[in-house]
């Protein structure tokens, strides 16, 4: 994980804590039906995840 620009995390830089968040940006080698709803599901080396759908 690539904190470099967030200068705001003093308290374990570079670690995910409960409480912050994070912004994910996806790129797909393969491209995606038009209008096809697709499930992303992302998980931290801790067992914590978050999962949603979207649209293409």
């Amino acid at each position: 994980m690539d904190c470099g620009k967030y200068k705001s995390d003093l308290v374990n830089p570079g670690i995910l804590d409960p409480g912050e968040e994070i912004e994910l940006q996806i790129l797909l080698e393969d491209s995606l039906e038009n209008k096809s709803v697709n499930w992303l599901l992302v998980t931290a080396p801790n067992g914590v995840k978050a999962s949603g759908y979207f649209n293409a």
